[in-house]
């Protein structure tokens, strides 16, 4: 049975307490959440919108974002908020490079941003970049998605992480490395 203590708002803050302390296990000291619901992102102008604002006001050159494939591997589902967000964050690269999409924006004093210079998509089966991650860094990763608690609480991540960084840095010449495919834009 369910725990009735776990309300939709109780979860999202649990698992915005639970980013902040992972973002902070992996150096990160600033963390902003859309505030849409766990669970149930979709793909869509609004949040293509929100993703081109953020990208528009960070200005950066590259971005890191999630595989949006429908299987991951060679036979598990991904996310449907994991598929939703990654394939936006693609759509709203070009859109905050855009003075014609989203105009609203610029009524915010946000300029478009034609900056971004490739987008890397973490954990793809069709890989163009492997990063070596041996030593300390592995580590950290597996200590920031244990912070997440509420998520995967119970699930072996210590094994499965190092496992497949494992398997990846094996190819790679390392000990341990992570995939990403590379977007040029």
């Amino acid at each position: 049975m369910e725990d009735p203590e776990w309300t939709p708002e109780r979860t999202a803050r649990a698992r915005e307490d639970e980013q902040r302390r992972a973002a902070e296990v992996v150096g990160v000291d600033s963390v902003e959440f859309l505030d849409y619901p766990d669970g149930r992102i979709m793909y869509g102008e609004l949040l293509r919108r929100d993703l081109a604002r953020a990208i528009r006001r960070f200005r950066p050159h590259r971005i890191v974002t999630l595989n949006y494939d429908l299987i991951l591997g060679s036979r598990h589902l991904n996310q449907a908020d994991h598929r939703a967000f990654g394939l936006a964050v693609l759509d709203a690269t070009r859109d905050a490079a855009a003075r014609w999409i989203f105009p609203e924006l610029l009524n915010e004093g946000l300029e478009p941003w034609r900056g971004v210079k490739d987008i890397y998509v973490a954990a793809t089966a069709d890989r163009d970049v492997v990063v070596e991650v041996s030593g300390t860094s592995v580590d950290r990763a597996v200590q920031a998605l244990l912070a997440h608690e509420s998520y995967i609480g119970g699930l072996d991540v210590d094994n499965r992480v190092r496992t497949k960084a494992r398997e990846i840095g094996q190819g790679a010449g390392c000990e341990y490395a992570v995939n990403f495919r590379v977007i040029e834009l």
